[in-house]
């Protein structure tokens, strides 16, 4: 059974989903139709967290672990890595050189 307030903040988190789906469908003519089942949100706040992502600053030449870019005056090669979960790209001696071969998704995911 959940509290008071533990119910009002889960409902308050889904109304920020279901807010911007109205607003979505209403710009594109559309019926404000969609799902709400519990895992029909979690999808549309992870599709709403890629397309803030995708849609903000540039930030692929930064490692989001050390904060540097890469100097092109260097010769030599850095490898980068980026995360299969947020997206976000970092120097592999950074992540502690992980399995290129294989899925990466950083810590803060």
């Amino acid at each position: 059974m959940y509290s008071y307030i533990h119910l009002r903040y889960m409902l308050g988190y889904m109304c920020f989903v279901f807010v911007l789906q109205f607003v979505e469908k209403i710009l594109e003519g559309q019926q404000p139709v969609f799902p709400a089942g519990r895992k029909d949100v979690e999808m549309l706040r992870w599709q709403i967290a890629v397309t803030v992502l995708e849609a903000s600053d540039d930030l692929t030449d930064i490692c989001c672990i050390c904060g540097q870019k890469d100097d092109p005056k260097e010769k030599k090669s850095i490898i980068w890595i980026s995360c299969d979960v947020c997206l976000r790209w970092f120097h592999h001696v950074c992540c502690g050189c992980p399995n290129t071969s294989a899925a990466f998704i950083c810590k803060a995911s």
